[in-house]
């Protein structure tokens, strides 16, 4: 079994079970520019890391960023998915990141405390609907640190969820300089849960 560690200091045995992906495995996945419900939040770099971590996972990634400037050049809303803007894409698939809540404050040394209720959707372009999406909620504060357990998750993934982080001469988990580190932490995790592609995908 293996050993995940994180941040150097806390480890857990195991990795999750990536859950289901509903018809055949994307090749090429386009981040969605906007996340969806975080309007107001327009400082926060909602996704820091995440392409990266798809291509740790085997996907062909069309940055957010990137998306943006295809769309808006081709003259198509860069907030609200469509069948042009899917044409204009090319990928086989787009990754949106839902958030229904995300407050994260620090300081100078960094976070001191966060909560969020996140969800990452994979949809098809070639009309296979929602292939795979996970959710997670949960709380962070650096006065727990200290504590066993550092993140809370999801209780809705049951027998998924990745086992509480359990400290080894350290502290109780990872500490966050601001909110993309954080985001970037959760992103991480999150692409654990989708399947890998594979050289039997290609």
């Amino acid at each position: 079994m293996a050993l995940v560690c994180v941040g150097g200091a806390a480890c857990h045995f195991g990795g999750p079970e990536p859950l289901p992906l509903r018809g055949a495995t994307p090749a090429l996945v386009a981040v969605w520019p906007h996340a969806f419900g975080a309007s107001g939040e327009g400082h926060v770099d909602w996704f820091a890391g995440l392409g990266t971590e798809l291509r740790r996972r085997g996907y062909g990634v069309v940055a957010p960023r990137v998306v943006r400037t295809m769309l808006v050049d081709a003259g198509l809303d860069p907030v609200e998915p469509s069948a042009a803007a899917a044409a204009t894409l090319h990928a086989d698939a787009v990754l949106e990141l839902w958030v229904r809540t995300f407050d994260a404050d620090g300081d100078g040394n960094g976070l001191q405390h966060a909560r969020w209720d996140l969800e990452w959707r994979l949809v098809s372009q070639h009309g296979e609907g929602l292939q795979w999406r996970y959710a997670h909620h949960g709380t962070w504060r650096a006065a727990d640190r200290a504590r066993q357990t550092a993140l809370e998750r999801s209780e809705e993934l049951g027998p998924a969820a990745i086992p509480p982080i359990v400290p080894i001469g350290g502290d109780g988990g990872p500490g966050f300089r601001d909110a993309a580190s954080l985001l970037a932490f959760l992103h991480r995790e999150a692409m654990q849960f989708l399947p890998e592609r594979t050289e039997a995908d290609r």
